[in-house]
């Protein structure tokens, strides 16, 4: 439980904490759950264990990786200058942490995703990753987006359902929010 609240964002309630808590370890041999009230007490007890895990994961160097063997991608929407939402995609490098496309989306279709992720393989002289991380969104697991990931040869990997720290959407977001994207 404690991890669980160093990995997750720092106004998560006690409430999420405990609902992933029994959502990975609830139904094992005996079946027993946590509640929200237990989660609140016990990290009032371990507020200090969490700050000093969240510092260690903070500045924990990753594993080095070779670069173009796996890519993550995502979309968010952001507000333009008229305040109405844009959807962004994002393609990154998990080996080199290269940003390797950042643009607007005009639609959300698994058509327009493979597109973009011709063009970034041709435009980094056809280096293709081996695997393509995404989150479980319905575009991303589209039959047509899986043919078309499955024909490029490339293996398809989705983050796990319930590990909302997995996905690379927080790191678009600081991209595009660094980059002041789009015309902020």
């Amino acid at each position: 439980m404690i991890g669980l609240k160093a990995l997750m964002p720092a106004d998560t309630g006690c409430r999420t904490i405990a609902e992933q808590f029994n959502r990975l370890h609830g139904g094992k041999e005996d079946g027993a759950t946590i509640g929200r009230t237990w989660v609140a007490e016990n990290l009032k007890k371990h507020r200090y264990k969490v700050l000093q895990l969240r510092r260690r994961l903070k500045h924990t160097q990753p594993r080095p990786m070779p670069a173009h063997r796996i890519w993550a991608m995502d979309m968010t929407g952001l507000p333009d200058t008229n305040r109405r939402s844009q959807t962004v995609l994002g393609i990154i490098d998990h080996g080199s942490r290269w940003l390797l496309r950042l643009q607007r989306m005009k639609t959300r279709t698994s058509i327009a995703l493979l597109r973009a992720l011709l063009d970034t393989i041709e435009n980094h002289d056809f280096k293709k990753p081996e695997r393509l991380r995404t989150d479980n969104e319905a575009v991303f697991t589209s039959r047509v987006f899986r043919f078309g990931l499955w024909w490029l040869g490339i293996r398809h990997q989705r983050t796990v359902e319930g590990y909302p720290w997995t996905k690379a959407q927080e790191q678009l977001l600081n991209i595009c929010a660094a980059r002041r994207w789009p015309g902020g």
